[in-house]
């Protein structure tokens, strides 16, 4: 199961499915500062969300909770035949216009033209605890999603949103002082809890779909040790003129130290639950790559090379202003064909190619679920911790100061 909080801070716990955990995960006398507990689907390396918006509520809506972008959006009025929820900002009393023209929403395969209104916003299971003049959209058009598949996204990457958030919690909390902790259900029948579901054995997949949960408050009792803060950039000018939220200065990426790539100054990298892929400048992508003899197969946008090679690869260095982040070639390698076992066998990593042409890398969820997370605005930093009950898949934050 997966996991991720918030506050003033919003954290991820993002742990893998199919690992036993080791000894000394299993005790903790840490605490909880924790309000709220969300619970949350987990698909295709995304975490999914149920919101509601507008005056009266319109939903749940099912959208991906996205860390690496910054515009919320819904699909509008016949925007789609098949989309499970919509969103008609003409049916809210709160919504109002922000903006004269639409904005394109660009996510590699997926699009959208939406248009941006203010309105209400709540996380479904807390109706109470609204998020005043949030920034939404409607979208017009869309392509790209998959028939049934969940169409729409929260930029949790936006100021506006962020701040949003904060005064509703800062409310809440000075409304609710001397009184019992409240806690929400989002309609699963677990109430504020962060437990896990019953294993069926060492070493085995949780015994449930894949899920996730977010609490407001930092669940100090989900992660071991210390956690290991990332500074986010102190303006907009130092991540080309992007959002601050979320990124981090980074300072090298390489194989195992042998192998390293040329970083420009102010070069950053960007945690985003939107996306399972780590994205990198194409100029960083091919030059890894070719270290191993990997080739970009361009009808299906990735890295291929023989699976004979796999033991061969060298870890995946990432390095920051105080940290490391070391992953195995076993997390960010996989088979094409899972079934194929033969000398001729391919295999293809979860490296691609981004949008930025020289500084911005992505680590997404392949990188993030090893990890709990911590997502806080007022203290302007990212957070990541050795989960409790978390995998043995040999992902390591070092202390390289």
């Amino acid at each position: 199961m997966r996991s991720l909080s918030l506050i003033a801070a919003i954290a991820l716990v993002g742990s893998t499915v199919s690992a036993a955990p080791r000894e000394a995960h299993k005790t903790t006398n840490k605490s909880s500062d924790v309000k709220y507990t969300f619970n949350m689907g987990y698909s295709e390396g995304q975490y999914i969300l149920p919101v509601n918006v507008g005056t009266p509520g319109q939903g749940p809506i099912n959208v991906v909770f996205d860390t690496g972008s910054e515009l919320t959006w819904f699909p509008g009025p016949d925007a789609c035949d098949d989309c499970v929820s919509e969103y008609n900002p003409s049916a809210s009393s709160t919504a109002i216009k922000d903006g004269k023209k639409p904005v394109f929403a660009d996510y590699g395969d997926q699009c959208a033209t939406v248009t941006k209104y203010k309105d209400t916003l709540s996380f479904h299971g807390a109706d109470d605890l609204k998020f005043q003049s949030f920034p939404v959209g409607a979208a017009s058009e869309i392509e790209g999603f998959e028939p049934g598949s969940t169409v729409g996204y929260l930029g949790f990457g936006n100021s506006d949103a962020l701040y949003s958030i904060d005064s509703a919690l800062q409310n809440d909390a000075n409304g609710s002082k001397g009184k019992k902790k409240r806690q929400a259900n989002n309609g699963s029948g677990d109430i504020g809890s962060n437990k896990r579901p019953p294993r069926q054995g060492h070493g085995r997949r949780w015994d449930t779909e894949e899920s996730a949960v977010m609490t407001i408050g930092i669940d100090h009792s989900a992660y071991r040790g210390d956690l290991y803060y990332f500074n986010l950039p102190a303006s907009e000018a130092d991540c080309e003129n992007h959002s601050i939220f979320w990124r981090t200065s980074l300072t090298g990426v390489g194989l195992a130290d042998k192998h390293s790539c040329k970083l420009l100054p102010k070069s950053y990298a960007k945690f985003s639950t939107g996306t399972r892929a780590i994205k990198a400048p194409p100029v960083h992508a091919d030059f890894l790559h070719l270290k191993f003899g990997a080739i970009y197969n361009f009808s299906e946008n990735r890295y291929e090379f023989k699976c004979s090679k796999l033991d061969s690869i060298a870890d995946l260095q990432f390095k920051f202003q105080n940290y490391q982040i070391n992953l195995p070639a076993k997390l960010w390698t996989a088979r094409v064909d899972a079934t194929d076992d033969s000398e001729d066998a391919k295999c293809y990593t979860h490296i691609r190619r981004g949008s930025d042409r020289f500084k911005e890398w992505t680590l997404g969820t392949i990188v993030l679920d090893e990890f709990y997370q911590a997502w806080e605005q007022s203290m302007l930093r990212v957070g990541l911790g050795y989960l409790v009950g978390g995998s043995d898949n040999g992902a390591t934050i070092t202390n390289i100061q």
